[in-house]
């Protein structure tokens, strides 16, 4: 059960993927066939929740796993992940020469900076501005059930990113496993300082049976 208080927020990585090894794998790849971080978290999540999940498969997949008979989440397009368009499926050596060619990365956890355009694809700043929109409707409608976003490594740091009140290259820095949750409750709390986020952090990337 939920409270009027504060808001609750479960933030899920989708699980490990299908890809060749060496590749990218693609934008809309599907789930790979051992997924024990998913089946383990499932047992550590609240019944009563309220999903909303990207429409990517990987994401509507996991999921499946982790509420098998849930009915339909909520799925909303501002949680997909960074588009890297002509990049995904091929070699990494091949994405490498490509970049040495197109830009210049000096990000320290990443192989392109924040807002990097990959050719056909999308930059980390806007997957940062739609999590941002996301997250002020999702505070906006008050709802005291848990909130259970699944989504991506790139979305769920965009999430956090905002809750901490970091730059979208700062957010960058968030490590986020397959398969992982953070929790973070949103504090109604009118009387707070200005420079105190009524963002309170539990958890960042916590993985169980792994």
């Amino acid at each position: 059960m939920g409270s009027p208080y504060f808001l609750r927020c479960y933030l899920v990585r989708h699980g490990p993927v299908e890809k060749v090894k060496g590749c990218l794998p693609a934008y809309d790849a599907e789930l790979s066939s051992d997924q024990r971080q998913l089946h383990a978290l499932k047992h550590h999540l609240p019944d009563d929740g309220e999903y909303h999940c990207s429409p990517l498969k990987r994401a509507r997949q996991s999921y499946e796993i982790l509420n098998p008979d849930g009915g339909k989440p909520s799925i909303d397009l501002r949680l997909e992940e960074q588009n890297f368009g002509s990049w995904h499926e091929r070699p990494m050596a091949e994405v490498w020469d490509d970049i040495s060619q197109r830009m210049n990365p000096t990000h320290p956890v990443s192989f392109i900076n924040y807002d990097d355009c990959p050719p056909g694809g999308t930059s980390f700043d806007d997957v940062y501005q739609k999590a941002g929109a996301f997250l002020a409707e999702l505070v906006a409608k008050r709802s005291e059930k848990p909130q259970m976003i699944i989504s991506h490594a790139g979305t769920s740091k965009a999430l956090l990113g905002h809750m901490l009140g970091l730059s979208p290259a700062q957010a960058m820095m968030i490590e986020i496993s397959h398969g992982s949750v953070s929790v973070a409750d949103y504090i109604y709390d009118t009387q707070k300082p200005d420079d105190i986020s009524p963002w309170q952090i539990q958890c960042i990337n916590r993985l169980y049976g792994a």
